[in-house]
């Protein structure tokens, strides 16, 4: 527990010094558990989000975890067996009502056929 603080510190001094900011480190279980920095910031990009698209915060929070589920689940795949072509290269997220349609109506969410 010292030593994940000391880190945290210092990280985070220099993140405040150079470029005028914050440090949140973002903890994750194996099983899908988050740290309580995380949650926070879950949060509030949903509500961020949530309130730029117009869209549900409910809808929005599925969407994100959803995502981010996914690129966790990615990651830990290509750390286990590696990457198979040297040339992959994943596309970058976008933001729009159809992925967020489409991650809804995958995950089963119910009243999701439109935002």
């Amino acid at each position: 527990m010292h030593r994940r603080l000391e880190k945290k510190r210092a990280y985070d001094e220099r993140v405040r010094e150079i470029e005028h900011g914050s440090f949140s480190p973002l903890v994750f279980s194996t099983s899908g558990g988050m740290g309580t920095t995380a949650t926070v910031v879950y949060k509030r990009i949903a509500s961020m989000l949530s309130e730029k698209q117009d869209q549900s915060y409910s809808k929005t929070m599925h969407w994100i975890r959803c995502r981010l589920n996914f690129s966790l689940l990615r990651s830990a795949i290509m750390c286990l067996r590696g990457s198979r072509s040297a040339q992959h290269r994943p596309a970058g997220p976008s933001v729009s009502s159809d992925c967020m349609d489409l991650a809804c109506s995958e995950g089963r969410v119910p009243g999701a056929s439109h935002f």
